[in-house]
């Protein structure tokens, strides 16, 4: 039961993600500025799952000793992921001129 509630979780969050994205770009915001604060916003959530778990020293530790990697990944995270879906969000048809 409990990866189908992660699941839910996971959906909910990403979806969120999808409604402030579209906000920011009626508003005239630009992909750039979403993509990383979509990249940004997960960060507390995730921060809140290591220290449950007891994992933060350990973290901390790790991107001591690897903060090339961590950067590199992050990069990729932001640069694969996020971007890409920003920047197709500002250009899909959406609700603009729509009257809503």
């Amino acid at each position: 039961m409990r990866p189908i509630v992660y699941g839910i979780l996971a959906s909910f969050f990403f979806s969120f993600t999808f409604v402030m994205n579209q906000a920011m770009t009626l508003s005239g915001g630009s992909w750039m500025w979403s993509a990383s604060l979509r990249f940004l916003f997960m960060i507390p959530f995730l921060l809140i799952i290591v220290v449950y778990r007891k994992g933060l020293g350990a973290l901390l530790s790790d991107m001591k000793k690897r903060l090339g990697l961590w950067i590199g990944w992050s990069t990729v995270g932001l640069g694969v992921m996020y971007a890409p879906v920003c920047y197709a969000a500002e250009y899909e048809p959406s609700l603009r001129g729509h009257g809503r």
